[in-house]
């Protein structure tokens, strides 16, 4: 594919695949594929952010059954040029987790992390690990997307800045399980 759009598009217009059990309580595994079909003319990037031969997409799409979705692919460009997705986490759209105070509602997958950012005070993120800053981003449309130079192994942690550079929270990362309630 020419562009990192072309090759997600390419990959999350294939027909859905059916569900398999996966090795945490409650979670679904799609082998070879996804849990839906997305239809390509509702596709909407809402971020995109490049790091040398990585790009990391946020979009917004509607799947060919009607439901709504919000997922986030890295996708790796190949010697040839092409491009290839190379993961991607998200889930369906509508019913935000709430939590107080500022926080950022994070998914990952090797050199990449990223998803929705809450608190309106929130200008950035920074993922930090025992070595020090791994990446960082400024929010956009509520997103925040963060591109490593090496795969994110080691547990690290969140930490959410306002404009003025003012740390207003931190959490860890990969997150502690903790209960949260959807808002309608």
């Amino acid at each position: 594919m020419a562009t990192p759009l072309e090759a997600i598009v390419a990959d999350i217009t294939l027909p859905a695949v059916p569900g398999e059990p996966g090795s945490s309580p409650g979670a679904t595994v799609y082998r070879g594929g996804h849990a839906y079909q997305a239809r390509a003319e509702t596709i909407r990037v809402m971020k995109e952010r490049h790091r040398g031969r990585r790009a990391l997409l946020a979009l917004e799409f509607d799947d060919t059954e009607g439901r709504p979705w919000w997922y986030a692919y890295g996708v790796l460009e190949q010697a040839d040029g092409s491009w290839r997705r190379e993961g991607g986490w998200g889930g369906s759209r509508g019913g935000e987790l709430s939590r107080p105070g500022p926080w950022a509602n994070f998914g990952g997958a090797g050199h990449y992390l990223g998803g929705r950012v809450h608190g309106a005070d929130v200008d950035r993120v920074r993922f930090v690990d025992r070595g020090g800053v791994i990446a960082e981003d400024t929010i956009e449309h509520g997103l925040a997307l963060l591109i490593a130079d090496a795969p994110v192994r080691a547990h690290g942690r969140l930490e959410l800045y306002d404009m003025q550079g003012k740390l207003l929270a931190n959490q860890p990362w990969p997150p502690k399980r903790q209960p949260a309630r959807r808002r309608s």
